[in-house]
């Protein structure tokens, strides 16, 4: 008997997932992979900690691709409704594109909340399975100044990202610790963000955080 899921036939959803890991994959520019190799920078942290920008100062240094879901989510999904369903589907996607430019010698860098330990979990196993450095960065920020970013994102209509204030207190109910080794970084204190961002950088195809904090 063929296995069905959200009565959809398990072949149809098979090519329907490869559709989207080669759309995710044909919106990157994947220019040679760095000399230092495949790395998997895994970001974890509440709306409006500064995750994207921290993304994309680290792929600035270190040349790794950003998998960033807000983004991803509206390039899969048009209008998102951020339903359960859907971001159990672009994860999946999103899982297995850092797993092609890992395996073709890419560092990659997943922006994106991962607040639970099953949302990160995942892509550590992706890691050790690759065989590839994984290093886990949770940002932080005091509670006010990330209500003002977000305050800010919402009249600016900031890019892809949809988060409000409801929207982080509700996800702030669903942090979990971090079990593993990982870098913690104050993005308030633009120094720690820029010593964070230098030992990431220096040990880019190296394991590295391994339980340390900046700040």
């Amino acid at each position: 008997m063929r296995s069905y899921n959200f009565g959809v036939p398990a072949a149809t959803q098979t090519e329907q997932r490869r559709s989207r890991v080669a759309t995710i994959l044909g919106s990157i520019d994947t220019p040679a992979p760095t000399p230092a190799g495949p790395v998997l920078f895994l970001l974890s942290g509440l709306p409006g900690v500064g995750k994207s920008t921290f993304a994309r100062g680290l792929a600035a240094r270190t040349g790794a691709l950003v998998l960033e879901s807000d983004r991803l989510r509206a390039l899969l999904f048009g209008t998102p409704v951020h339903s359960q369903r859907e971001s159990s589907l672009l994860f999946s996607a999103m899982r297995a594109a850092a797993s092609e430019l890992l395996r073709r010698g890419h560092a990659v860098i997943i922006d994106a909340t991962n607040v639970g330990e099953a949302d990160r979990q995942p892509f550590c196993r992706l890691a050790r399975r690759l065989q590839v450095p994984l290093s886990v960065v949770l940002l932080e920020a005091p509670e006010p100044v990330i209500e003002s970013r977000l305050a800010l994102r919402s009249s600016a209509a900031d890019g892809y990202a949809f988060a409000d204030a409801h929207v982080y207190h509700r996800m702030k109910a669903r942090v979990e610790p971090i079990s593993g080794p990982h870098m913690r970084v104050d993005t308030s204190d633009s120094r720690a963000v820029e010593r964070a961002l230098t030992a990431l950088t220096a040990a880019h195809g190296a394991e590295v955080g391994k339980g340390t904090r900046t700040n």
